[in-house]
């Protein structure tokens, strides 16, 4: 009976062995598996801080978007009002040379009167 006991004994040191070699494996490979959690939470931390700024970056061009359309609106009315002020000073120059062309006239007249009446009274016209 001793033999037997003492194969007992063997076999429930090798079955304790055999467990205690299992429990190191599954505490290793939860070990493992605690590092490959620990470097997914990273990527997913480092998506995160991604996602966050590219919808930053998309408000930024949205941003830029409208205020590209609010200056191309203020050029268009810009140049709208400076081609209305250059068709008023067109108009304006052309009453100007014709008013230019009035006064002239108008001078011209008055010396030509002036000359007649300063020769008919000096007897150089009858």
């Amino acid at each position: 009976m001793a033999a037997s006991t003492e194969n007992n004994d063997k076999s429930a040191v090798k079955a304790i062995e055999a467990l205690g070699k299992k429990i190191d494996s599954h505490v290793a490979e939860g070990r493992a598996g605690l590092v490959r959690m620990d470097r997914l939470e990273t990527k997913i931390d480092q998506l995160a801080d991604a996602v966050i700024a590219i919808a930053r970056a998309e408000e930024k061009i949205a941003i830029l978007m409208q205020d590209t359309s609010d200056i191309k609106e203020s050029i268009i009315e810009t140049t709208m009002s400076v081609h209305r002020i250059d068709m008023k000073s067109e108009a304006n120059s052309i009453d100007l040379k014709t008013l230019g062309k009035f006064f002239w006239i108008v001078i011209g007249g008055a010396v030509s009167i002036t000359v007649s009446a300063v020769s008919m009274s000096l007897g150089i016209i009858k």
